[in-house]
């Protein structure tokens, strides 16, 4: 994609639930913006008898407020598209996991009232990113795997 120049692809962080933030990112943006990929990650694990008020708010506030924010801010039918990474644990459950099954299955029930929108259940990737910097994961040799600051993949035993 990167080579099409009719295409500005633009990778950017700011605090996606709040409205000021999220409107000075999308005012920032050069070219007309003309969708988003959703990827919040908030992990509060633990069985559901054990999850509180708390632990649900916070992994709901995420995702659902990100998506509120975001359709406030950005109307999401004016958008050409809108991608929610979701998981399978909206689909199947996981054990541990049921405020982010509901979380995600919150977010994929609102997008799936938009044409240009939907969400994509992904499953795990525990060798790149958040999961490899901190949950020590493990390449297919069973190697640990880690990201060094530069965000390179290396392996140790």
């Amino acid at each position: 994609m990167e080579r099409r120049s009719d295409l500005s692809l633009q990778f950017e962080a700011c605090d996606a639930t709040s409205v000021l933030e999220m409107r000075r990112l999308i005012d920032d943006v050069k070219e007309p913006l003309g969708g988003c990929f959703l990827m919040t990650l908030v992990l509060s694990d633990g069985l559901f008898t054990s999850q509180t008020e708390d632990s649900i708010r916070r992994v709901v506030d995420a995702k659902w407020g990100v998506l509120k924010t975001l359709d406030t801010v950005a109307p999401i039918q004016t958008l050409d598209f809108c991608v929610s990474f979701s998981s399978v644990s909206a689909l199947f459950g996981n054990p541990g996991q049921s405020n982010y099954a509901m979380a995600n299955t919150i977010v994929d029930g609102y997008l799936a009232r938009h044409k240009n929108a939907f969400s994509i259940s992904v499953p795990s990737i525990s060798h790149l990113g958040y999961f490899a910097r901190y949950h020590g994961a493990r390449d297919s040799n069973g190697k640990l795997v880690t990201l060094s600051p530069d965000g390179k993949l290396f392996a140790t035993t």
